[in-house]
């Protein structure tokens, strides 16, 4: 069974040309174990000098989340930081050239921050 979330990444185009997102998948790992896959099947036009924002959904499985709240329990008691991977491709277009980037942000969460 599938845990499905669909949310709108939120960001902001700082180039003084446009582009278009035409794809974007993810992986989100948390303490070396796979949690969850992000995509998005939409083709988004990136604006120069402008906010934007993707639609996306979150896919993970029963199995992932019940592991997830396991070691997240044990996180929160023992306040160790908590390490996040998320690592994927995304394909940006600008007529008539198409170019594909990878991309990985490796970040520690402060479960003593978290609310």
């Amino acid at each position: 069974m599938q845990s499905l979330v669909n949310f709108n990444i939120v960001g902001h185009n700082p180039n003084s040309m446009s582009f278009k997102v035409t794809y974007l998948h993810t992986t989100v790992t948390i303490d070396g174990q796979s949690f969850a896959n992000l995509q998005s099947d939409s083709v988004v036009s990136l604006a120069e000098n402008s906010d934007f924002s993707i639609p996306a959904s979150l896919t993970a499985s029963q199995e992932d989340l019940t592991r997830l709240i396991a070691s997240g329990l044990g996180f929160m008691l023992s306040g160790e930081e908590i390490p996040v991977k998320i690592k994927g491709d995304l394909t940006l277009k600008k007529f008539p050239f198409q170019k594909k980037f990878s991309f990985e942000f490796n970040e520690k969460i402060d479960p003593t921050k978290m609310n």
